[in-house]
């Protein structure tokens, strides 16, 4: 970004990609746990993005040598940051009352416009841990999500008026 304003990179569309995949996780987990058990359906898609990400890494970096440390290190960010994340959250589409009671109160799309306070918590978490600064710019993006998650989460349903009446 300059200083002269936004210009659209192609970051940005790659960002605006993972969103739309992102947006649609809860309602296609939500889909394809009614049919398959959660632990298989996550262990196939775990096993398909790994492979995935594997010929992605040897597409762009070529062969890498990773020492007896960094495999481990791998390992251990793989099981705590994918797998239990997705054991967590599949479970919870599948069973929880939470969950269940959201989608089927709220609707996938409105149960899922939670998921944009994520962000915010990494951004408190940065800040506290990492000492990033709490910008005035972020302060205000983060007042738009919540203002976001507040229209969403409490509007109401339009009903079109009875066809008599028109």
């Amino acid at each position: 970004m300059s200083r002269s304003g936004f210009h659209f990179q192609p970051i940005d569309a790659a960002l605006l990609l993972m969103t739309v995949i992102w947006g649609s996780n809860f309602t296609l987990v939500k889909l394809a746990v009614r049919d398959i058990p959660e632990l298989p359906f996550n262990s196939l898609r775990l096993l398909i993005a790994s492979a995935t990400f594997l010929l992605a890494l040897a597409a762009r970096e070529g062969e890498q040598r990773l020492t007896g440390v960094e495999w481990r290190r791998i390992a251990e960010l793989g099981i705590v940051g994918h797998f239990v994340y997705q054991l967590c959250f599949l479970g919870a589409v599948a069973r929880t009352t939470v969950a269940n009671n959201s989608l089927q109160k709220l609707g996938g799309s409105r149960t899922a416009v939670y998921s944009n306070v994520t962000p915010l918590v990494a951004m408190v978490a940065a800040a506290i841990w990492l000492g990033e600064p709490l910008t005035l710019s972020k302060l205000a993006g983060a007042v738009a999500v919540i203002a976001g998650v507040a229209v969403t989460r409490f509007e109401r349903r339009i009903v079109p008026p009875p066809l008599e009446a028109l």
